[in-house]
Formats: structure tokens, C-alpha cells, sequence
């Protein structure tokens, strides 16, 4: 199964108890939403 890059960030950081991410406002994170 093939993932974005973003996916993989999301995957890695629930499977590590995250459940609060804060953004950066001007950068390229939009991928992870």
C-alpha cells in the first residue's frame, strides 16, 4: 500500500500517542491535514 509522505507523519506520531500537532502558519505542511 503507497502513502504520501504526509500519511506517514500522521501514522507515526498516533502510533506514539500524538494527539495535539500545532502548525507552523506560512509553511508547506499542508499535506499532513
Amino acid at each position: 500500500m503507497r502513502m504520501t509522505g504526509g500519511e506517514a507523519v500522521v501514522r507515526s506520531l498516533s502510533a506514539h500517542g500524538v494527539d495535539t500537532v500545532f502548525g507552523i502558519p506560512g509553511t508547506h505542511n499542508l499535506g499532513i491535514y
